[in-house]
């Protein structure tokens, strides 16, 4: 997931764009020609191996098989799976304010130089998990924090584990460029665990740059990748060049699928099953967002009996959508004329201010990482669901 920071966002991190300035240069990627990523082809296969942890970035997280954490490498263009303890508990009752002066006086530079990448929440026990990197460029350092029920923030050592390492096929070459960043930085923009099966977002070398790859859990030698192209309602046009930045898998008329929000911002879906057949997939894009806008985070949830989804956005709020809407909308034949501003499924803003990131804390709340309207700093914040 797409991420924040307290200061002007790193050249090295194109998905620290809390700041909106640089979210009007990267509207500029999607009309890039395709042929400006390196169709470069990487043979053979990607094993997994057991390995020591070594992190050139970090970036989405994500929960899988009980006490596995996923932990994204975009630059390295690997994933990590490893086994973290169960937290003490209870789960996060108060919020947690100053957050990034807490991190950064952790680890011993000014909260201006964290840029949080992501939050998971172990739903064992509600141990929160955060990827921030300090400093940036050359010198960024990945780290990896958990914050307890008390608010107490550490670091986890990652010399202690031993992880699985899962090497992922046609990332973009290191001297391949999207601007100023390198495009390596977009090879992990997501990730989902779905039915045994880590689901890896972002971009390749090849002639659809736009991927979804899939790695059966425990890994093994196996990657397999479905190269992705959708209609940008903002833009008229259909793309294969432009990476999902959010997604979450969601069930449209009893058949699974993935609800995938896209840079500038297009809500799509994709079948599942035909994720899982196809080499090449078309989606269907149901709601279009509008323009100078990144989607930063999907939460699906239930309350009072009915289903919603909300969707983060970095200059257009945190938005609420009902089930029943996106099911209409999934039904119909989508979008495939331009449209400038907002098409597609309703939706309402909820007013909740600066968020950055949302995960389910339990049945009946969900936590917040969000920017204070009062000094701009960061917090963790419990909401009831029925607030939302």
């Amino acid at each position: 997931m797409p991420s924040d920071s307290s200061s002007t966002p790193s050249p090295a991190l194109p998905v620290a764009l809390w700041a909106g300035t640089l979210v009007l240069v990267l509207v500029a990627f999607f009309s890039w020609p395709a042929e400006r990523f390196a169709a470069v082809q990487v043979e053979g296969e990607s094993p997994a191996q057991s390995a020591a942890i070594e992190l050139e970035s970090i970036g989405a997280l994500e929960f899988g098989p009980e006490g596995v954490l996923f932990v994204s490498d975009p630059q390295g263009a690997a994933v990590y799976a490893l086994e973290v303890p169960a937290g003490p508990g209870p789960r996060l009752s108060e919020s947690v304010p100053d957050l990034d002066a807490k991190i950064g006086s952790l680890l011993g530079v000014d909260g201006r130089e964290i840029y949080v990448q992501d939050m998971a929440v172990d739903p064992r026990g509600g141990l929160v998990y955060i990827s921030v990197q300090r400093g940036d460029g050359d010198t960024a350092l990945p780290v990896l924090l958990t914050v307890d029920s008390q608010g107490t923030i550490r670091t986890v050592d990652l010399a202690t584990f031993v992880a699985q390492r899962l090497d992922l096929p046609n990332a973009p070459r290191a001297e391949d460029r999207l601007y100023e960043w390198e495009a390596q930085t977009f090879t992990v923009t997501d990730l989902e665990y779905v039915d045994g099966e880590l689901l890896i977002a972002g971009l390749s070398n090849e002639e659809f740059a736009s991927v979804l790859r899939r790695a059966p859990y425990p890994f093994d030698d196996t990657v397999v990748t479905t190269g992705l192209e959708i209609f940008h309602g903002a833009h008229g046009e259909w793309e294969t060049f432009a990476p999902i930045f959010s997604f979450v898998p969601y069930t449209l008329d009893g058949k699974e699928h993935l609800l995938a929000a896209y840079l500038c911002t297009p809500l799509v879906t994709f079948p599942l099953d035909e994720v899982r057949s196809k080499s090449r997939l078309r989606g269907k894009t149901i709601a279009e967002l509008g323009w100078g806008n990144l989607a930063t985070d999907i939460l699906p949830y239930r309350y009072d009996d009915e289903d919603y989804v909300l969707i983060v956005n970095n200059t257009r709020g945190t938005i609420k959508m009902k089930a029943k809407d996106i099911a209409a909308a999934a039904a119909g034949q989508g979008l495939t004329e331009q449209a400038d501003t907002r098409a597609g499924v309703d939706y309402h803003t909820v007013p909740v201010g600066p968020v950055l990131q949302l995960s389910d804390l339990d049945s009946e709340r969900v936590l917040l990482l969000g920017r204070s309207l009062d000094n701009g700093s960061l917090y963790l914040s419990p909401r009831p669901k029925r607030r939302l």
